[in-house]
Order: structure tokens, then sequence, then C-alpha cells
């Protein structure tokens, strides 16, 4: 739900202030669990939720990319790359 329909959520409620907006963007985060690269490196099993919501959310990206293009809209996902914490310790090494 947070990965997911938040990000949707809050794209609705903006979307018209957007709309009259010069800069027409939309950003939504991504990450290295929704990275087919990064999984089969690290044969990384765990946070298959975090996964699944984070790919959802970028379909979600994906669909307003297409259907606000006409609009002038840019719509990325971008990942703000690896963070060091004590979640992410045992798959440091795919990242050296």
């Amino acid at each position: 739900e947070v990965n997911t329909l938040r990000g949707i959520h809050a794209v609705n409620v903006f979307l018209p202030l957007l709309c009259n907006s010069t800069s027409k963007k939309i950003v939504f985060m991504g990450g290295d669990a929704i990275e087919h690269n990064f999984i089969v490196k690290t044969q990384l099993t765990e946070m298959a939720c975090l996964s699944i919501t984070k790919f959802m959310q970028g379909m979600a990206a994906l669909k307003y990319a297409v259907q606000l293009k006409d609009e002038g809209f840019i719509v990325i996902t971008i990942s703000p790359g690896w963070v060091n914490t004590t979640m992410t310790t045992a798959s440091a090494g795919a990242h050296e």
C-alpha cells in the first residue's frame, strides 16, 4: 500500500496543480529491489513485498507517463542509490 497506492494518491491529488505548472515532472522512487540484474547477482530472496509493491509503483509511473505525455509531462522512476543500513549489510557486495 505504501509504495503503490500512496504514490498514486499523491499524484492524483497534485495533478491539477501540476497541469498548470511550467515544470510538468513526476518522480517516483524506485530501488534495487526491482532490478532484475541485482536480484540475480545477489540471489536476494528477502523483501518480496517491497519488490512487488515497488514493481507495481513502477508500472503506475509508466501508465502515468503514457497517459500524460501529450500534455508535456515527464514521468520517471529513479533509484536513490545504495543506502548502507543494517538491513542492507548482507547484499552490500553487489554494489562494489
